[in-house]
């Protein structure tokens, strides 16, 4: 991902795929499990309050996840 916004799809991260395509297919296959182990687990706990920007704080929420991503 880049600081700015990808210069095809205007969005930060990107997501028209464009700025992942010197990525290997490794480095691919880890950031797809890590964003199936964040659907899975806001599927497991639908109603957690997570902080909105860096400057709120962690909440429970964000440790929960923080502490499921390390397992998985």
């Amino acid at each position: 991902m880049s600081l700015s916004d990808c210069i095809k799809c205007y969005d930060t991260p990107c997501e028209c795929g464009w700025e992942y395509r010197g990525w290997t297919v490794e480095r691919l296959d880890g950031y797809v499990k890590m964003l199936n182990n964040v659907i899975m687990f806001k599927k497991l706990h639908p109603d957690q309050e997570f902080s909105m920007f860096m400057s709120d704080g962690e909440t429970e929420a964000d440790k929960k996840l923080m502490e499921y991503l390390r397992r998985n």
